[in-house]
């Protein structure tokens, strides 16, 4: 058989993809394992009613080639598809295309009929999505998905809720959720995490007044009349600041810290109250302080709203009043917080504790209502700016500006949340805590920082789920409560609605194909079983996040389908998905799951990041910056898009995308792996050699042909090693090399000769055999990555026939009679030189994050001198020991040598010779002893005969001169050079205080990505350093500013001690 000729780049995705489908290749891969030791894999649906875009590409590339991967190692990997259909995102699409913008509008049309819309919308563009996986060669199962409304799906969702009811865990509450006004609906705080922008707001300063009859009253009932008689002839106020004018008129309260310092001040012909801490930053250097008071002395003390508009009914003896609380700090504002309980957690824990009345005046669209009537009907976060007008007209507004910070928006409709005191429907999943975070322990995450960190922080400070959504297409909430004595129940199914009763309108039964969702099961009526009153359904809907996260058991049909059985596809040995599904998809499954089985729905979770564009912006449609996958594959083709995702370092990184990159990687990598078949099928065409003709052994071909047969069987394995371990960029970067670099730069370059010299013979057979074995086992490695070109190029050089196909083939294994060690000894050197300058830096103490200004490398083998002198290996040694140089020496005059024998070994042998031994060991020369370390033996000439001892028998000590930290290890002695100049000496300092600012954030709760203000105090030496490397520092943390203070203004918790020098650090989210 000879060599095909290569199609066109343009032309061989669309030729493999017909071959494919002439001869059924996708579903004979699913067939190929059936039976074997399955591959659980577990597709997170997306949802229809929109386009495929670019960053669906790069996630299900990951999936795709996770799954090819094991698919050729013998699992069995069924691949279900799914489709996301019910929730916001599907109300929100159907609104936007008929122009509803409120729930009025949907009940005028009629709940049937919006849902009706809805049911049609949800596969809009399921073709797109088909299409989009065919293009890119991501195979699913589309002929039997999973739909996560369909009625029987439903059935599942209910099973799980009715269980969580049946155990207490689901339950209705009253407390502050974070509330969509455009959707009229709580969310989670799983889905609050996914929506934060940056915005402006306003930032007000603003007068609560206390009048002297107040304030002599409160310090005549005081053990600490420290401000009587203060106030004199002037008004006095508490100076507050808030980022939420629009809360002071549901102010009951104020707060202050128990153990702060709050100052009585002057500030021109007014006194205020504010935390001591807070004065110079609020009101600058030149103001008086006339009395200093603890917090807790001021609890109490009443004051005048600064807008009074709002009328309180019921006042309790707190109301308006300060009040002591432990969230409070002094890191900002005024140390004195607003307490409006509606509108706050913190706010609304106050108003528990000190029966605090509660002032709502929004509406559920996040309105003003009538109780305010200067702006009843607007939007409260819009009447910002006219009420601080007002506040300024009635003389309480003391300052304003404006602040940057990060604030929650709706993940679907991008609208600014309001944090709001609402009923809903709660999972009490604080009551799984332990249970979730010990699962979490036990899963596989990539990258492991992820699951420890970003996850499990998550899970650590875990709050309720609120699961229940006040709209109408979802589905529905199945809870069913008595309208005389209140008693609850949760049917898990239609059948148990029919076996309790369950009537609809007419006293009619529940025909056999009732559509569970609203407006028809919100008909349902069912008897009490307690009282014999009416039970009627509660009319919430279920977060969608639910439906996506019952999955792994509702695509099964669980537990009529399964007998209540687990599912057989339950856990699954993998999920890839982006990393904002750490509080989404990843967290709802695993809760699901844990409540449900007791184990983790995962065993393994591959994490990507964000795709951005080519100036590192998020991708986005207002940007005008997404970019159409189509483009991508017409000029580049999907294998390089999906090769260029995984090839830029490790995919939980975010990913700049320039379709020059995607190019870029169609000509370098598989243009040049293109080139080498090109090159092959030329030379081998003109002798009419092909795939399978006759060639030499491969111990009888030159050394050239048997290092790369070699380097193949160490790349599969390398390579293999790393799919096992998910690391794609590992796969990528391996086989990169290989290709670049020993194929064709070295390999093919160097044997040209060979390829196109006129006369037959066994020396050019054997390169083309070599360089088909070469092609032919690229092909495998790369088949999961890039399923087209790896196809076309496998069935090229194996003489396959049309039906036959890379991904119908097992995974290679490595040939260990085809390794040669002796060729592939290059990097040995390197990782030898590593490991022994992590060994001294450990052994002196010289700590990673000091720089150094050179590591000296004495070789004893020149070969070992050629390699370490080579730039690539030298820089390899020099990022990981964090040395400036790397300097090979001929001769180690930065050490001395010498020998130490074991006595407790050697005593017992030698006996009575063991003192001339010993004499003889420490009169060994230099020479001698580095022989020694090379050969493992040293041959000691005796009075009374030759003696050879070994390593065990005697310890090979180095000892650096001074200004040299040194080890060896025979092949190598290496030396650090420890002379730091100020130069190095600063810049070890500044890497101190980025671990340090590094631990600080993580005790803080910071997500990885947050960008972030960095205060600092202390040592000279230390702010010197940090000053002169502030442009490193703030890369490594993600600062933003790093500001100088006083020690005195930071916790003294915050205070830290880097080798005996003071420091004090704390952080802050940029633009809180």
């Amino acid at each position: 058989m000879s060599f095909p000729a290569l199609p066109e780049s343009a032309g061989l995705e669309t030729e493999v993809a017909a071959r494919w489908d002439a001869h059924d290749v996708p579903a004979r891969t699913l067939r190929q394992h059936e039976g074997r030791p399955r591959f659980v894999f577990f597709e997170g649906p997306p949802t229809a009613n929109g386009r495929p875009a670019l960053h669906h590409v790069f996630s299900r590339t990951l999936k795709d080639t996770v799954c090819r991967y094991r698919h050729m190692t013998g699992r069995h990997v069924p691949r279900k598809a799914g489709w996301d259909t019910q929730g916001l995102p599907v109300e929100i699409e159907v609104q936007k295309r008929a122009g509803i913008t409120g729930r009025e509008q949907i009940e005028a049309m009629g709940i049937a009929e919006f849902n009706r819309l809805c049911r049609d919308s949800v596969f809009t563009y399921r073709e797109d999505w088909e299409k989009l996986s065919r293009r890119m060669g991501y195979w699913l199962d589309y002929e039997r998905p999973y739909v996560t409304c369909d009625r029987d799906y439903i059935q599942s969702c209910w099973a799980i809720l009715s269980r969580f009811h049946a155990e207490g865990l689901l339950v209705k509450d009253f407390k502050i959720l974070p509330f969509c006004p455009q959707c009229s609906t709580g969310l989670s705080n799983h889905e609050v995490a996914q929506g934060y922008e940056d915005v402006q707001d306003p930032s007000v300063f603003v007068r609560f007044g206390v009048t002297p009859e107040a304030w002599e009253a409160h310090w005549q009932a005081s053990d600490d009349a420290a401000g009587v008689g203060l106030l004199a002839s002037q008004p006095l106020s508490i100076l507050v600041w808030t980022t939420t004018p629009w809360t002071l008129f549901s102010n009951l309260a104020t707060a202050v810290h128990a153990e702060l310092s709050y100052a009585l001040v002057r500030a021109g012909d007014e006194l205020l109250l504010l935390a001591e801490d807070r004065v110079a930053a609020v009101l600058g250097d030149e103001v008086e302080i006339l009395a200093r008071v603890p917090g807790r002395a001021l609890e109490g003390l009443s004051y005048q709203r600064p807008l009074d508009d709002v009328a309180v009914e019921r006042p309790t003896a707190a109301t308006f009043t300060v009040r002591l609380a432990d969230f409070v700090s002094a890191g900002d504002g005024t140390g004195i917080v607003h307490i409006a309980p509606a509108f706050g957690a913190d706010d609304f824990d106050v108003r528990r504790r000190d029966e605090l009345p509660l002032l709502l005046p929004v509406d559920d669209q996040g309105r003003f209502t009538e109780a305010v009537a200067p702006f009843a009907g607007r939007f409260v976060k819009e009447a910002d700016r006219d009420i601080i007008a007002l506040l300024k007209q009635r003389g309480r507004l003391f300052r304003r500006a404006t602040v940057d910070h990060s604030y929650p928006h709706c993940w679907r409709c991008r609208s600014p949340l309001l944090y709001m005191a609402r009923p809903s429907w709660y999972l009490r999943t604080t009551a799984l805590r332990e249970t979730l975070v010990a699962l979490n322990e036990t899963i596989d995450w990539h990258p492991p920082e992820i699951g420890s960190g970003r996850f499990g922080e998550w899970l650590s400070n875990n709050v309720d789920w609120a699961i229940s959504r006040e709209r109408y297409w979802g589905t529905p909430l199945n809870v069913w409560i008595c309208r005389g004595c209140g008693e609850q129940a949760a049917p898990a199914s239609l059948d148990e609605l029919d076996e309790r009763g369950a009537r609809l309108p007419g006293d009619a039964r529940l025909p056999a194909d009732f559509d569970p969702h609203r407006p028809y099961v919100d008909d349902i009526s069912l008897p009490c079983p307690s009282c014999g009153d009416v039970m009627r359904r509660t009319p919430e809907v279920v977060d969608c996040w639910f439906d996506s996260g019952a999955m792994p058991f509702a695509q099964a049909g669980w537990p009529r389908a399964t007998g209540g059985e687990q599912p057989l596809d339950f856990p699954a040995d993998f999920i890839c998905e982006g990393l904002d599904q750490t509080r989404g998809w990843f967290y709802t499954l695993h809760v699901i799951a844990a409540f449900l089985t007791g184990k983790p729905a995962y065993r393994s979770v591959l994490v990507n990041n964000l795709l951005l564009d080519g100036q590192g912006k998020k991708m986005s449609k207002s940007r005008g910056n997404v970019v159409d996958p189509w483009e991508v594959f017409e000029a580049s083709g999907a294998d390089a898009a999906r090769w260029s995702f995984m090839s830029q370092g490790q995919v939980w990184l975010p990913k700049r995308f320039d379709a020059r990159q995607v190019a870029d990687v169609r000509r370098r990598v598989f243009g040049t792996l293109e080139n080498c078949y090109a090159f092959l099928s030329m030379y081998a065409g003109l002798d009419g050699w092909g795939p399978g003709d006759a060639a030499p052994a491969p111990a009888e071909r030159p050394a050239i042909d048997r290092w790369l047969l070699s380097r193949l069987q160490t790349l599969t394995r390398e390579v293999g090693e790393a799919y096992q371990r998910l690391d794609l960029g590992g796969v990528t970067g391996r086989i990169e090399a290989f290709v670049d670099e020993q194929l064709s730069n070295w390999y093919v370059r160097r044997n040209r000769a060979r390829f196109w010299k006129s006369e037959q013979g066994d020396d050019k057979l054997a390169a083309f055999a070599t360089l088909t074995a070469a092609l032919e086992r690229v092909a495998l490695l790369m088949a999961p990555a890039v399923p087209f070109l790896a196809d076309w190029l496998w069935c090229a050089v194996s003489a396959a026939d049309a039906r036959d196909s890379v991904h119908l083939q097992p995974w290679p294994e490595a040939d260990a009679s085809l390794v040669d060690a002796g060729l592939e000894a290059d990097m040995d050197v390197v990782l030898d030189a590593v490991l022994l300058g992590r060994s001294v830096r450990a052994a002196h103490d010289l700590r990673v994050r000091q720089p150094l200004a050179r590591v000296l490398v004495k070789a004893a083998r020149a070969d070992d001198a050629r390699r370490l002198r080579r730039p690539d290996l030298a820089a390899l040694v020099m990022q990981e020991l964090n040395v400036k140089a790397v300097d090979v020496v001929d001769q180690a005059d930065f050490r001395e040598l010498s020998a130490k024998p074991d006595f407790k070994r050697l005593g017992p042998k030698l006996g009575k010779r063991m003192k001339a031994v010993a004499a003889a060991v420490r009169a060994v020369d230099e020479a001698a002893l580095e022989r020694f370390a090379l050969e493992g033996v040293l041959r000691l000439e005796l009075d009374d005969g030759p003696l050879e001892l070994d390593r065990e028998d005697v310890e090979l000590v180095e000892t650096g001169r001074e200004g040299y930290a040194v080890a060896g290890d025979g092949r190598l002695v290496l030396a650090l050079d420890t002379e730091l100049d100020e130069s190095l000496t600063a810049e070890g300092r500044a890497r101190e205080v980025v671990n340090r600012i590094q631990n600080r954030r993580k005790s803080a709760g910071l997500d990885v990505s947050d960008r972030v203000v960095v205060y600092l105090a202390g040592d000279a030496l230390l702010l010197e350093a940090a000053e002169r490397h502030g442009e490193f520092i703030k890369r490594e943390v993600l600062g933003t500013q790093l500001v100088r203070r006083e020690s005195s203004e930071f916790d003294p918790g915050l205070q830290l001690d880097v080798d005996g020098c003071e420091l004090w650090v704390d952080v802050e989210r940029a633009g809180a």
